[in-house]
């Protein structure tokens, strides 16, 4: 396999036996991709690629049809934090001799290592990758334990958009809502957090953005519900009438059967009169 980065932030993986590229990955910040490299795990091969603002793990490879282990699922996202600066570069640790034999040749353990804008690198630990280094074995501690945390609370971390929630206070728009909105010039920025196909932002900054953009929209929705609550109020009001004001009382509704009589009598005489 071979793994090209464009400068436009997309990812092309080819097969060098086929013209045309296998899959094309985008990381959706346009930013130009720095660094790329080949690791295993246990579901197969993985591509990690990195531009200034993040370092994406997807597979290479599927392994079945389980969800989650086809080609160009995410194993995991890296987001550079925001007092840091960008990522100039990453690396992905190698492990000893003697856990590269027991992991049947895999090189690669599961901490990453990025450079920024910083004296300092910044390290993440990242399980699904592999084993820690044999020099910070303590990590592979601290992720038991947090897994033991995780598992008394399978149903939140099952769907993060419930009540209490990762996700509770944002709002998904694709990329032609962001260019509608304006909002082109914070892609990349934490203020827009990819996803998919497109992002979430924040629901305040959202309402705010589409207020701006079609400020009589609200002035509108004020007095549609006003217009409702008036509506509501006028059909709860007992009509003098027995009814409801906007219908016509009939006036044959009373003593219906002295009408049908009277008529009857008045036919009958004008009968006569006619004889006569």
């Amino acid at each position: 396999y071979l793994a090209a980065g464009t400068h436009g932030g997309c990812v092309q993986l080819y097969d060098l036996r086929r013209q045309e590229p296998l899959m094309v990955k985008e990381h959706q910040y346009g930013t130009p991709i720095h660094t790329l490299a080949f690791t295993t795990v246990e579901s197969g091969l993985c591509v990690a690629s990195g531009d200034s603002r993040l370092v994406k793990i997807w597979r290479a490879k599927g392994s079945g049809s389980a969800s989650g282990t086809e080609m160009g699922s995410i194993v995991t996202n890296i987001e550079s934090p925001r007092d840091a600066g960008d990522f100039n570069h990453f690396i992905l640790c190698q492990k000893d001799a003697a856990q590269i034999q027991q992991s049947h040749g895999n090189e690669h353990s599961g901490l990453v290592l990025c450079a920024t804008e910083q004296p300092d690198l910044q390290s993440y630990y990242v399980p699904a990758l592999g084993a820690a280094p044999k020099w910070c074995s303590f990590l592979d501690s601290i992720t038991e334990e947090l897994e033991e945390t995780t598992s008394l609370d399978q149903s939140t971390a099952a769907n993060p958009f419930q009540t209490g929630g990762v996700y509770n206070d944002y709002k998904f728009v694709t990329r032609a809502q962001v260019t509608t909105l304006g909002l082109d010039s914070i892609i990349g920025t934490p203020l827009l957090r990819a996803y998919m196909h497109g992002y979430f932002i924040h629901v305040g900054l959202y309402n705010k953005v589409s207020t701006l953009q079609n400020p009589m929209e609200y002035q509108e929705y004020r007095k549609k519900k006003i217009r409702e609550k008036l509506d509501k109020k006028s059909a709860s009001r007992i009509s003098p009438h027995g009814g409801h004001q906007n219908k016509k009382r009939d006036k044959n509704a009373v003593n219906a059967s002295l009408k049908d009589r009277l008529i009857d009598k008045a036919q009958i005489t004008n009968s006569k009169a006619q004889k006569t």
